[in-house]
């Protein structure tokens, strides 16, 4: 059994029904490109605002995971995005005195590390565009 069609709300204008076709999907809005732009097109990367923009998503999200990490443990002032946070994250300690565990370490050594190789990239491609 066919789905039930849509009764007419009244008279289409004509930009509305240039459009039908379209919305319908029987009909593409962008002409396709030659065999010669698509290979072009394929193997384009990312320009480099966007992939800027990429990388400093990703750098918030690193930031925000470890102090995420580290507000379970109940660390507040830990600062992920200092020079010699490697260090001071060594000589961590909870509230309570104890040693931060050491699974909980390595996974923030870890982000620690990617961090640094986000932030890097970010540079390099700043580097780049100034130029």
């Amino acid at each position: 059994m066919p789905p039930p069609r849509l009764r007419s709300i009244g008279p289409i204008s004509d930009e509305a029904r240039k459009l039908l076709p379209i919305w319908r999907g029987t009909e593409s809005s962008n002409p396709s490109p030659s065999s010669e732009e698509s290979a072009a097109n394929s193997v384009q990367t990312l320009p480099p605002n966007r992939e800027r923009e990429c990388l400093v998503k990703e750098r918030t999200r690193l930031v925000n995971r470890m102090k995420g990490t580290l507000a379970r443990l109940g660390i507040r002032n830990f600062k992920p995005t200092l020079r010699q946070a490697a260090e001071r994250l060594a000589t961590l300690d909870t509230p309570e005195g104890t040693p931060v565990p050491p699974n909980a370490l390595a996974e923030l050594q870890r982000d620690l590390s990617r961090l640094g190789f986000v932030v890097g990239q970010i540079k390099q491609i700043e580097k780049v565009s100034s130029s």
